[in-house]
């Protein structure tokens, strides 16, 4: 039987990883963002408005990097550039937050 004491959070540890969030900027998505911050990955979020300045701060005090590309992703244009982008390094995480009400 394991020990619990030896278990360790650094069996989670993201260093050198590569996470896009979908709606990182706000709410869940930002939350989910600051957490992988926290757990050592970068970041590059694409978001629906260009609000990004608060998410910035979080994830940079983390001592993380993070690029942002505002864009809908419904529209094929955004999905290529993310599928394209190579700001950092190729991406492990792919985290979709992205919600879309029809109207």
């Amino acid at each position: 039987m394991t020990n619990l004491h030896e278990f360790s959070m650094d069996f989670f540890r993201l260093d050198g990883k590569v996470a896009i969030v979908t709606g990182g900027n706000t709410g869940l998505g930002q939350g989910y963002a600051v957490a992988l911050a926290k757990a050592g990955a970068d970041l590059f979020i694409v978001a629906y408005d260009s609000s990004f300045d608060e998410t910035r701060e979080l994830i940079e005090k983390e001592g993380r990097r993070v690029s942002f590309l505002q864009g809908d992703i419904t529209k094929k244009e955004t999905i290529n550039v993310v599928r394209l982008s190579r700001n950092f390094r190729q991406p492990l995480i792919f985290y979709n937050n992205f919600n879309h009400s029809p109207r």
